[in-house]
């Protein structure tokens, strides 16, 4: 899988995440979106870590892009502890 259809993947699960939560659903409805987060996430980390060469982007572009897509993975990782620590 491609960091930016990983990246997709995981923002899709993040929201599945939110919504479950939000109607009050436990660990287990959530635990495949879970995994299908962190499985995304760990494709985008590696990625910004070896970026590979695309057409019509330099490497610098797309080491950069995947990099904030990480950063943005890991900021919506944050959030989500905390959302399943408050939501008891």
């Amino acid at each position: 899988m491609d960091p930016f259809t990983a990246f997709a993947t995981a923002q899709a699960a993040i929201k599945g995440i939110q919504a479950a939560i939000k109607m009050g659903k436990d660990i287990g409805a959530i635990s495949g979106d879970l995994m299908k987060f962190f499985e995304a996430k760990d494709v985008v980390a590696k990625a910004a870590t070896k970026p590979k060469k695309t057409f019509g982007k330099s490497d610098t572009a797309q080491a950069f892009e995947t990099v904030i897509h990480a950063k943005q993975l890991q900021d919506a990782e944050n959030e989500l502890k905390q959302m399943l620590i408050w939501s008891g």
